[in-house]
């Protein structure tokens, strides 16, 4: 939840995250797996800066145990 609390937000109707780092991503997404919920991963490239992004995003609901 902390990572959540500085790093994440609302998305897609569920909550998510973005990073600079591919191995942050993945290993935000492996821990959220472990309480059996779904996550979808993607990546883009920001035009601005022309640097590559890592983001995911999942759906949470009232008895989620991520909560």
């Amino acid at each position: 939840m902390g990572v959540f609390d500085t790093d994440g937000g609302k998305r897609s109707g569920g909550l998510g995250l973005t990073s600079a780092s591919i191995g942050f991503r993945n290993q935000v997404a492996d821990l959220i797996e472990e309480f059996g919920i779904k996550v979808i991963k993607d990546e883009w490239v920001n035009k601005i800066y022309n640097k590559k992004y890592y983001g995911l995003k999942f759906m949470i609901n009232n008895f989620s145990s991520f909560l």
